[in-house]
C-alpha cells in the first residue's frame, strides 16, 4: 500500500508519471499486476476512499442488482441500489464501478456492441455520464463507470441500467464521467506492449508515451480484479 501526495506531478512542464518503476532508482521495479490508477486532482476523505476501496473490491454487492422490469416500448432496465451502510459520509459526484460478470437478461436483449446500454436516475428521467469500459454481448458481462451525483449515507441510492430497445447513439459520457475531478484515468485494459497504447479516460489525453525501459517487461493479465490489468515483470 502506498499512501502519499505528488502535488506538482502534472503542475510541473515536461512532468512525467512511470508506472512499474521508481524513477530515481531504475533498479526498484514492479513485480506484479497493476489495475486501475486513478489520480485525483483533490484530496479525498477517509471515507471517499474507503468507498472507492470497497466498490471496487465487491462490486457484485456495492451497488446491488435488482430484477428486470419493462418499459414503455422495448425497452427495459434494472435497478442498482447503494446500501447508506456501505458509506461512511455523503459523497458528490462518485463515479461507482458496475460490475456485471454475467448477465442472461442483457445477453438476451441489449445491442452486440452495448451501445443501447446507459445509465438513469432514481426518478428515471435523466441520464448519467457514465463509463462503459467493456461490454460482452455472449456472456452479458459489464464493466461501467457511472458518475452518481450524491451517494447518501443516510437512505439508499438508487439509479437504473437502461438497455434493450436497440438504440444506436453512444450515450457514455467518458469526460464527465471522471472531470472535473480527476487529473488521470487508467483502466489498464489495453495491451501495454505498444506506445501509447493505455489511454486515459479523464478526458485530460494523459496517454501511455512509452512502453519500455528498466528491463521491465509489461503484458496484460486476463485475470486481474476488474477487467484486464498490467502484469509487469
Amino acid at each position: 500500500t502506498f499512501t502519499g501526495t505528488i502535488p506538482t506531478m502534472f503542475s510541473s512542464p515536461g512532468a512525467t508519471m512511470r508506472l512499474g518503476h521508481y524513477q530515481w532508482s531504475p533498479g526498484v521495479t514492479a513485480n506484479g499486476t497493476v489495475d486501475e490508477v486513478h489520480v485525483s486532482r483533490t484530496a479525498r476523505s477517509a471515507g471517499w476512499i474507503k468507498a472507492e476501496f470497497d466498490n471496487q473490491k465487491a462490486a457484485a454487492t456495492f451497488p446491488t442488482l435488482g430484477t428486470e422490469e419493462n418499459l414503455s416500448g422495448a425497452a427495459l432496465r434494472k435497478k442498482f441500489s447503494v446500501n447508506p451502510d456501505d458509506v461512511d459520509a455523503t459523497l458528490v459526484d462518485f463515479p461507482v464501478l458496475v460490475r456485471i460478470t454475467g448477465d442472461p437478461q442483457l445477453m438476451a436483449s441489449a445491442r452486440t456492441d452495448g451501445l443501447d446500454i446507459r445509465f438513469k436516475d432514481a426518478t428515471g428521467t435523466s441520464v448519467l455520464s457514465f463509463e462503459r469500459e467493456s461490454f460482452n454481448k455472449a456472456t452479458g458481462a459489464l464493466l461501467a463507470w457511472v458518475r452518481l451525483p450524491s451517494v447518501s449515507d443516510s437512505v439508499p441510492t438508487d439509479f437504473y441500467m437502461v438497455y434493450g430497445d436497440g438504440a444506436s447513439a453512444d450515450f457514455q459520457n467518458k469526460d464527465q464521467t471522471w472531470e472535473p475531478g480527476f487529473g488521470a484515468v487508467w483502466h489498464m485494459q489495453e495491451n501495454p506492449a505498444a506506445n501509447g497504447s493505455l489511454k486515459d479516460s479523464s478526458g485530460n489525453a494523459r496517454n501511455q508515451l512509452s512502453a519500455s525501459g528498466y528491463a521491465l517487461t509489461p503484458s496484460t493479465n486476463t485475470s486481474s480484479m476488474i477487467g484486464n490489468g498490467v502484469l509487469f515483470n
